[in-house]
């Protein structure tokens, strides 16, 4: 049975990541609005980057901070660490952020047996599939830290997607495929694009649309970076996100997307 986070819950209230959000649609399971002395003296339930600031009033949950200040250059509630590194002064807003600490539904299993264990959404070896509908976002950035992927089985692959209603719009995956480890963007009625990536069965990886509407893979681990992009001008609005894995486990320690 699946099992995954939701964010901090306060009755009668929103969250917010980060103090003084700027106005703008919001889910429901977005912090918004969160005093400033309750981020100060938050309890440390949820930190997935290490820096001392709870994920419900971290306006970069994943990302350690420059040097712990929170900074938010262009004041839009997405710190600097994790905004879109192609136009850092667009504003954005979180859409969800999941670090999996609780039972709150919001993914839903279509293939595999996926668990919450330690914090983290893991599926067995032989792999996958889960999604979580999202309210209409436009220029979505979803980005995701895979462990324990395998490059033992040939064609064994993880990855993150978004779709249009039930049509997939983009494709950012790890794979292991003709002996070599690969980083791999996949875009319907475009050539698939890849290149070869050291893992390491830890990586993360990102997709997101720059203001060009073209998608990009982005891939990192503690040995290298990649970036892959399909030029063709694409038109879309995400309506849902998906993670996966094929023919081996893989652990997520949390989930994130923006959204303009």
């Amino acid at each position: 049975m699946l099992r995954v986070v939701g964010l901090l819950a306060l009755t009668g209230c929103n969250l917010v990541f980060g103090v003084d959000p700027p106005d703008g649609p919001v889910t429901p399971d977005v912090p918004r609005d969160v005093p400033v002395s309750a981020c100060w003296n938050a309890l440390l339930t949820d930190d997935e980057d290490g820096d001392q600031i709870d994920d419900g009033c971290d306006i970069c949950p994943a990302d350690v901070d420059a040097a712990g200040t929170r900074s938010d250059g262009d004041g839009d509630g997405v710190g600097d660490a994790c905004d879109v590194a192609f136009a850092p002064m667009l504003p954005q807003h979180w859409v969800i952020f999941d670090g999996f600490h609780d039972d709150t539904n919001g993914w839903r299993p279509t293939a595999g047996s996926w668990a919450v264990t330690g914090f983290s959404l893991a599926v067995d070896p032989g792999g996958g599939r889960a999604d979580r509908m999202i309210d209409a976002t436009s220029y979505p950035e979803v980005r995701t830290r895979i462990l324990d992927t395998s490059s033992l089985v040939l064609n064994a692959n993880a990855g993150i997607e978004l779709y249009a209603g039930a049509s997939l719009l983009a494709r950012c995956s790890y794979q292991y495929a003709s002996g070599s480890d690969l980083v791999v963007l996949e875009v319907p009625g475009l050539p698939q694009l890849s290149v070869q990536f050291d893992a390491g069965g830890d990586v993360w990886i990102q997709l997101y649309q720059d203001d060009n509407r073209r998608f990009h893979c982005d891939a990192r681990s503690a040995a290298m970076k990649a970036e892959l992009r399909a030029d063709e001008i694409i038109e879309f609005t995400a309506t849902k996100i998906g993670i996966y894995a094929v023919q081996t486990a893989a652990t997520f320690p949390w989930v994130g997307l923006t959204g303009r």
